[in-house]
């Protein structure tokens, strides 16, 4: 017999946002009949959401945050931007039966530019944090699946995950990386604005082609020496994520890339994609982490690049600057 929903009783699993990703997320999770909180922090979006979800899963329910005590497990499908913001309330609901914290984003927080994984590890302890990555675009998971990298410093943790990741449409591997993990999913991000970016700017696939090879060796230099293995680059997180984002139509990166590359401000790409771009926020972020940890790694491409998201590098300059390598 199906258990009827309560939108007030503790879930097994916490899905914070409510957005296409995080919709998708729980709903591929509730189908393993697993009790599976869809969570906003917005009022207003809350009645919404549950006459949506009522012709979903049985076992899928909406809450807002506060509403009920927190699943065994929290998926933290947010913009990178939101992240610190929602931890810090977080810690005013965690109870010894919250057995980890996972994030799914794939940029840097503000102000420092650390990274979620970091975050959450700082906040609950490594042992209770993780990362899912991989090839997952949210309109194609319930046609065509997904494929997600868990990975933990907590073999138990990754473990357990992988369990509830590994459903109806969905596939999971573990990783004990999750610094490579969480890096490789930041990189395609980065990576794939920039080739679009460059490509809209010069008209060049080889322009492009090269721009984004540079971008992809100075952040991954840099996360080398973060002990991200090269591995996890290598993989579904990194090179399958990166294949997948770079030619899907509708991903906010590519978008956004083409916008910037077009020579509009990042205010005018977000109002016209009308969401938030985790990398036009997480580039200035990586360029100013890596200047204050003086890493040994020179990056001369995030750096022009940057400069051009936050203005201080006219799109004229920048593409003269991209011509004239």
């Amino acid at each position: 017999m199906v258990r009827p929903r309560t939108n007030r009783q503790r879930a097994e699993v916490t899905v914070i946002g409510a957005g296409t990703f995080g919709h998708a997320i729980a709903d591929s999770i509730s189908r393993s009949e697993i009790r599976t909180a869809l969570v906003t922090r917005s009022e207003t979006r809350l009645e919404r959401i549950r006459q949506m979800l009522a012709r979903s899963s049985p076992y899928l329910m909406a809450q807002r945050l506060g509403d009920a005590p927190l699943g065994e497990y929290v998926f933290l499908a947010l913009p990178s931007a939101d992240i610190a913001e929602v931890v810090g309330r977080l810690a005013s609901y965690h109870s010894e039966e919250t057995l980890g914290y996972v994030s799914l984003s794939k940029g840097l927080t503000a102000p420092d530019g650390e990274t979620p994984h970091e975050l959450l590890s700082r906040r609950f302890g490594s042992i209770r944090s993780a990362v899912i990555s991989g090839p997952s675009l949210a309109d194609e998971m319930p046609k065509h699946g997904a494929h997600f990298v868990v990975a933990s410093s907590s073999h138990t943790l990754a473990d357990k995950l992988v369990l509830l990741m590994d459903g109806e449409y969905t596939s999971a591997t573990g990783s004990n990386d999750p610094t490579g993990i969480e890096w490789a999913g930041i990189t395609k991000n980065a990576v794939t604005l920039g080739f679009h970016a460059c490509l809209a700017a010069t008209g060049s696939l080889n322009q492009a082609g090269a721009f984004a090879g540079q971008l992809f060796t100075e952040i991954y230099d840099y996360a080398l020496t973060m002990g991200a293995s090269p591995r996890s680059f290598a993989g579904i997180a990194g090179i399958g994520d990166l294949m997948a984002t770079s030619h899907a139509s509708t991903s906010r990166n590519v978008r956004a890339g083409q916008l910037i590359g077009s020579g509009h401000s990042v205010g005018e790409a977000e109002a016209r994609i009308k969401q938030v771009v985790e990398s036009l926020h997480t580039i200035p972020l990586l360029e100013r982490r890596i200047n204050q940890d003086h890493a040994a790694t020179t990056t001369p491409t995030i750096t022009a690049l940057s400069n051009r998201i936050v203005g201080n590098l006219a799109h004229e300059q920048w593409i003269a600057s991209l011509t004239s390598r």
